[in-house]
């Protein structure tokens, strides 16, 4: 069995907002002999590894990707450029950085200076910022002199670079953090909410977490408090639902306010319609109405996606389905969620890609990275490390 390296290579001030659906099949980033290729869920080469590094951009951890927009950034000799699903060079190595394209344009830096191209490779927005980001909802934030403001597809500077950070435009609002706190503005850069919270989460369900003076409460479209903060902990909202905890008490409450269900242990929050619930360290599933309908005890376990959740059992990891039936046995050192019908799992000291049927890839990969983002969107994700790093 030919081994090969997976690696992930994440790029300064990472993508923060991008949520585009990919829309190629997902890939892998290998390392041989200290160069990157690509290979397919079965471990078959779709590119070569010829490059210096490249850009992962994906919601499933360990390196795996999908090309956004029938692109990739990869670099080659210090230079970025972008190959397509074919592995084919569609924009030549020319720029300092690259990042993912989104709404038809990718951010790429030259010469010390940002500015966007279209997918074939034309300059569409001059060089002209410290840094750029990728579009969403028509808009895109880019920091000029230190402060971020956002910019549409012509180029106009439509809110003004005021903000110490900015996120990605989310259902007509942003996320901005002005005088070290936290507020919403609108698209022609009026605010929905002032700054004035410590933080804030995007919207689910139609309302949003907020945090102020470490209380956690809930706000609705208009800005206004919807739930008060009246919690020591809360998440967001996740299939109608959104857990919170004061003191040692643990509950599921709805979008007015009311408990719907009271816990006797921990919990995390609903995927696919069931969410972990932990009592004296044990885990097993409950269901909406709080009964428990996959018995545990699980030693650890992750949510459900695809109709998978990877359970720990015995020492050794595996899958259930949603009726309790072990669908892929408890065989794995490590299994991590799906995505788009894909996972990986730990086999002694070998990664391998296992689809929903528990067919596991011939080749293995080795020395992965793991990163700690499972369960947390890559959008999330990178707008945490990204607000946190500034």
């Amino acid at each position: 069995m030919k081994r090969l390296l997976l690696i992930l290579l994440l790029i300064p001030l990472l993508l923060a907002g991008c949520s585009n659906a990919p829309d190629t099949d997902l890939l892998a980033a290998v390392n041989e002999d200290g160069l990157v290729g690509f290979v397919n869920p079965a471990g078959e080469y779709i590119v070569e590894p010829v490059y210096d590094l490249a850009y992962l951009n994906s919601p499933l951890l360990l390196g795996i990707m999908s090309l956004n927009e029938g692109r990739a950034a990869v670099a080659k000799d210090g230079l970025w450029g972008y190959i397509d699903q074919n592995g084919q060079i569609a924009i030549e190595p020319a720029y300092d950085q690259a990042l993912p394209f989104s709404q038809g344009f990718a951010p790429v830096s030259k010469d010390g200076q940002w500015g966007y191209i279209d997918k074939m490779g034309e300059v569409f927005i001059d060089f002209a910022y410290d840094h750029a980001y990728p579009f969403s909802e028509g808009l895109a934030k880019v920091l000029v002199d230190g402060n971020f403001g956002y910019i549409n597809k012509n180029g106009d500077m439509v809110i003004a670079p005021e903000f110490q950070y900015a996120f990605a435009f989310e259902g007509n609002v942003a996320r901005i953090v002005k005088d070290d706190m936290l507020g919403l503005v609108y698209q022609d850069g009026t605010f929905l909410v002032e700054p004035s919270y410590d933080y804030i989460e995007p919207y689910e369900s139609g309302l949003a977490l907020v945090v102020k003076d470490d209380r956690y409460g809930f706000i609705d479209r208009e800005g206004n408090v919807a739930i008060g903060l009246d919690y020591d902990k809360a998440y967001s909202f996740s299939e109608g639902l959104a857990l919170v905890i004061s003191g040692e008490n643990a509950s599921f409450i709805s979008r007015d306010g009311s408990v719907v269900i009271e816990l006797p242990g921990l919990a995390v929050s609903f995927s696919e319609g069931l969410a972990l619930q932990a009592i004296d360290g044990d885990l097993s599933f409950i269901n909406k109405e709080g009964t428990v309908t996959i018995e545990g005890p699980f030693q650890n376990a992750g949510n459900f996606s695809d109709g998978l959740a990877p359970v720990l059992k015995d020492g050794q990891w595996g899958y259930v389905d949603k009726t309790g039936n072990l669908a892929i046995p408890n065989s794995y050192q490590a299994a991590y969620s799906f995505t788009d019908g894909h996972s990986i799992v730990l086999d002694d000291v070998t990664y391998h890609m296992i689809d929903e049927m528990g067919n596991v890839s011939e080749n293995g990969f080795m020395g992965i990275n793991i990163v700690p983002f499972l369960g947390m969107d890559l959008a999330e994700y990178m707008n945490t490390l990204d607000f946190y790093a500034n």
